[in-house]
């Protein structure tokens, strides 16, 4: 494999939108005990509104790709999907798909280095 940066914000799902909400809530009121802390972080996902959870993920996927398509690189553009005006539309997707062609070079890529 090739060596990504850790806690790179374009592939960490969870940097890109729950945390931040999770923080807010424990700004609020600070939990005293690991019981109150996983309560907490329950609560937190019930209530999170699942499209945004949708959008995340949907980002993460394209990173992704791009990451796939660059060979591994982290060197590219960070795609923008449009995602809240197809979700208007009713026409967001909750996955996205990559050609073949370019599973098949990074997995060439892969194999030769």
């Amino acid at each position: 494999m090739i060596y990504q940066p850790p806690n790179s914000p374009d592939t960490n799902i969870l940097d890109l939108g729950w945390f931040a909400s999770i923080q807010a809530m424990f700004h609020r009121k600070m939990p005293k005990t690991l019981a109150e802390i996983v309560q907490k972080v329950n609560q937190s996902l019930a209530e999170y509104p699942h499209q945004k959870l949708n959008r995340i993920w949907l980002s993460h996927q394209a990173c992704m790709r791009e990451i796939i398509k660059h060979k591994g690189s982290i060197h590219y553009a960070v795609p923008h999907l449009k995602k809240k005006a197809l979700e208007r539309q009713g026409l967001l997707s909750v996955r996205l798909t990559i050609d073949l062609e370019y599973v098949e070079q990074a997995i060439e890529f892969l194999n030769s280095t």
